[in-house]
């Protein structure tokens, strides 16, 4: 019993420790730094204002790393000096997420450079060390470091799988 719940209290303290962590992490979060994109193609449709990129495509920010299959970003101009800005960026297929703290992995992805918000969704992993969180939608506010890892929203008696956010919490082996 006092075994159990001393795994417990570890458990709560490294899901704690995992999301302090991010928190303090995230004020190197600049909206304002360049983004630089690598790909196997680029398209442009001017009208829209929206480059789409695909082929290992590579997205980095600071130390935000986003890849994926294919980017479309949307940006804006400014008529003053010519000069572009990304609003969003909407990841598919196998999308990959990173800081120096953490990863996470899903199917799509979308990147508000302006409000400095990211969410992931349909089978997300998210990974900090050898903690490892699941669930079907990660959001993610790059201002303020708060994680929000829901599950599935359809009803149970819909899906094969229970749904639910799962955690795995590996505690540090102290000597």
């Amino acid at each position: 019993m006092i075994k159990n719940r001393l795994i417990i209290y570890i458990t709560l303290i490294n899901f704690f420790t995992l999301f302090y962590s991010y928190s303090h992490g995230a004020s190197k979060y600049d909206k304002n730094l360049p983004i630089e994109i690598t790909a196997n193609t680029l398209e442009v449709l001017q009208n829209e204002r929206i480059a789409i990129f695909k082929g290992s495509v590579d997205a980095k920010q600071g130390e935000i790393l986003l890849k994926a299959d294919i980017l479309k970003v949307h940006y804006s101009s400014s008529k003053k000096d010519d000069s572009q800005s990304v609003s969003k960026i909407f990841a598919e297929g196998n999308v990959f997420f990173s800081t120096n703290t953490e990863t996470a992995e899903s199917n799509k992805g979308e990147y508000n450079v302006d409000q400095g918000l990211i969410s992931l969704t349909g089978s997300v992993k998210l990974t900090q060390g050898k903690n490892i969180l699941r669930g079907t939608k990660l959001k993610i506010d790059l201002k303020t470091g708060k994680n929000t890892m829901i599950g599935e929203t359809k009803p149970l008696s819909e899906t094969t799988k229970d749904g639910r956010v799962k955690g795995l919490f590996v505690p540090n082996k102290r000597k």
